[in-house]
């Protein structure tokens, strides 16, 4: 078994190696060509074209130009939110919105109109990710869904582009904060007005748009409990009410940075308590408190870590169905048969079951879409989350070399530091294919936000 093992491993690095290579001489042929990264050489260039627009010039070029930054930095928002549930048959049976084909028109439009450029280093590191991944497939001589792989590389795309200079920052995060609004008014108007007018009306879209047209596969219309004729609030339009809590606590740390508006927390935070999801909270948790420290406000520490502890004391004493909601959640990451052991503890099970047992498995995982097949056989219940499914089908090499991808992505945003680690904390906690997380990346972090120019950069082109 170890010789066959070895023998097998040495065969598959060699071709690895030697295909790796020529990916990398391919990627430094497209960068010579003319896809550059925006450094410093290019801000004259890029101010000299702001100025112009197709046909038109000067003032109404600008105007135009402004118009279509302002679409692209809003289409993805919009994906995520308003659309995220809308889908054309047969799609919608898979689990597939329309947000993935509006994602990527968007990118589309935008390099057709210039106002989108390539990042050289991006587009590198996304040739050298998918053609490992495709050089996996194919060496390994398993079976992989070649639908899956193509639609991984339709999804990651956009991650190579970023806008034709730099965009109002603080208008972005406006548009950003102002749908978060509406949604969290909505979630909250949803979850109030069920007991007057009934669930069926509070839900429209689950209960009023045509089914074939619906994205499934999701928990969109939960019960707040098991016996429960009460449902979680999931804001109308979002796929969950995980998604729901995820959306608003990244909009918790946006108004944090930037607004500071009492009265936005307020709603914001109502919004949370009424979708009754830990997953928004899981990523409050690891924000606010770096926030707090960053900014030196150790009393909103304290009082923070003050009112918690009143909190969990309050539910000790008093039997409130209310508070035992959230706090039976907090208890579902050791039950088998809780979705918060499904999403966030089950795949350790799965991996040791299936991958852990064969080493090169381990390695390079079982293929493209093979998740859900083992799903069925595991004798525990696991989730999809973005983790699970790439360490299990590409295994920790490939699923390292994606991770450091979109590490590499939002960490060379001049995106403030918080934003970027909200945004990418959600990626832990959906999944891959889902738009959701992308669409945030893309409308906070990546597009609005060109590479940084490092020191050695300028050093390169003087």
């Amino acid at each position: 078994m170890g010789k066959r093992f070895r023998l097998e491993f040495c065969v598959f690095a060699r071709k690895a190696v030697d295909s790796l290579c020529r990916i990398a001489f391919l990627a430094r042929l497209l960068s010579a060509a003319g896809l550059s990264s925006m450094t410093a050489a290019h801000l004259p260039a890029v101010k000299s074209a702001n100025r112009e627009f197709g046909l038109l010039k000067g003032a109404d070029a600008i105007l135009v130009r402004r118009r279509v930054d302002r679409w692209l930095t809003c289409a993805p928002v919009i994906t995520a939110t308003f659309l995220s549930k809308i889908s054309i048959p047969p799609f919608g049976a898979l689990g597939l919105s329309l947000a993935i084909p509006q994602l990527c028109l968007a990118a589309a439009v935008g390099v057709l109109s210039g106002r989108l450029l390539f990042d050289a280093r991006r587009l590198q590191f996304y040739i050298l990710l998918l053609s490992f991944m495709a050089l996996v497939q194919v060496t390994r001589g398993d079976n992989y869904s070649l639908p899956s792989l193509l639609l991984f590389g339709a999804l990651h795309f956009p991650y190579v582009l970023s806008l034709t200079g730099r965009p109002d920052y603080k208008k972005v995060l406006a548009f950003f904060q102002n749908v978060a609004l509406v949604i969290a008014i909505l979630g909250i108007l949803q979850y109030s007005i069920q007991f007057a007018i009934g669930s069926k009306f509070a839900f429209p879209l689950e209960n009023f748009f045509p089914e074939p047209f619906l994205v499934s596969k999701f928990n969109q219309q939960g019960y707040l409990e098991y016996g429960s004729d009460v449902y979680r609030a999931n804001g109308v339009f979002m796929l969950e009410p995980s998604f729901f809590s995820q959306f608003l606590a990244v909009a918790i740390v946006v108004e944090a940075i930037s607004f500071r508006r009492l009265w936005v927390f307020g709603i914001f935070f109502t919004g949370m308590v009424v979708c009754f999801s830990g997953t928004g909270l899981m990523l409050l948790a690891a924000c606010l408190p770096c926030l707090a420290i960053a900014k030196r406000r150790f009393d909103l520490l304290a009082a923070g870590a003050v009112g918690l502890a009143a909190v969990i004391f309050l539910a000790m004493l008093i039997d409130h169905p209310f508070l035992n909601v959230f706090f039976k959640r907090a208890n579902e990451f050791s039950a088998t048969g809780s979705s918060g052991f499904a999403r966030f503890v089950g795949g350790f099970y799965l991996f040791e079951q299936f991958l852990w047992p064969e080493p090169l498995r381990g390695l390079f995982g079982f293929g493209a879409g093979s998740l859900q097949a083992y799903q069925q056989k595991a004798t525990l219940p696991s989730g999809g989350n973005a983790f699970f499914k790439m360490v299990f089908e590409f295994g920790i090499v490939g699923g390292g070399l994606y991770f450091i991808f979109l590490y590499y992505c939002l960490a060379r945003s001049a995106a403030p530091v918080m934003i970027r680690v909200a945004v990418g904390l959600t990626y832990f906690l959906s999944g891959v294919y889902i738009p959701f997380s992308h669409a945030l990346a893309l409308a906070l972090v990546v597009w609005p936000n060109p590479p940084q120019i490092t020191k050695s950069e300028v050093e390169d082109n003087e």
